[in-house]
């Protein structure tokens, strides 16, 4: 069984102590030792970046969904989520539009320990593909990046002209990245059980952790 909780913070000036104290308080109420480093340690913090409408809470819903169908009525994020599966991992999701990822760097500056970096593109809206490229060349190239393995989801793969994976990781110039980089094509469609990809995503995650 999944064991999961759900936090929604919006951002403001001081986003990495308001994100510190949202996830001391999420883990609190899941039962964790607040202040035990050896608690914290068990559970890994995976970044889930993206652009705007790019799928990133449908994708972490497929993720959490105790069962496949689940319903879920995704909207934009405004601020930042994080989400707790198990005690093993938490997902922090940054809003995607120009306006939330003006903090980005601001959550890549407290990007310490970071376990994975899951980026997540509309693969079929060839019109972002690159702002989308872009964007995530910005975070790669932080510092606090640099060995964090990237896992990227070529997402709405149910729609008309989209693109796999592989194609995508060499568009984007990912091939000769010297960090581990890998791919999953996924598709997380409303209100139906018929997803792509999102127990190929759980496996990838898990080899990273």
């Amino acid at each position: 069984m999944v064991s999961r909780a759900f936090i929604t913070v919006g951002i403001g000036a001081a986003v990495a102590g308001s994100a510190y104290l949202a996830y001391k308080f999420l883990c609190q109420d899941e039962g964790e030792t607040i202040g035990n480093d050896k608690e914290e340690s068990r559970s890994k913090r995976i970044l889930v970046l993206g652009l705007d409408n790019s799928g990133k809470s449908t994708i972490i819903h497929g993720l959490s969904a105790k069962k496949k169908g689940e319903t879920f009525v995704s909207k934009p994020t405004e601020g930042f989520n994080i989400v707790c599966i198990e005690d093993s991992m938490n997902f922090w999701e940054v809003g995607g539009s120009p306006k939330y990822r003006t903090y980005w760097p601001k959550f890549l500056d407290n990007a310490h320990d970071l376990a994975l970096l899951i980026y997540v593109i509309d693969s079929a809206d060839s019109s972002r593909m690159s702002e989308s490229s872009d964007a995530l060349q910005m975070v790669l190239a932080h510092e606090n990046m640099k060995n964090v393995p990237l896992l990227l989801c070529a997402n709405k793969q149910d729609l008309q002209h989209s693109k796999p994976f592989d194609y995508i990781i060499k568009e984007f110039g990912l091939l000769n990245e010297d960090r581990k980089v890998t791919g999953v094509d996924t598709a997380v469609p409303r209100d139906s059980d018929k997803q792509v990809g999102i127990d190929d995503l759980k496996e990838r995650i898990n080899c990273f952790l």
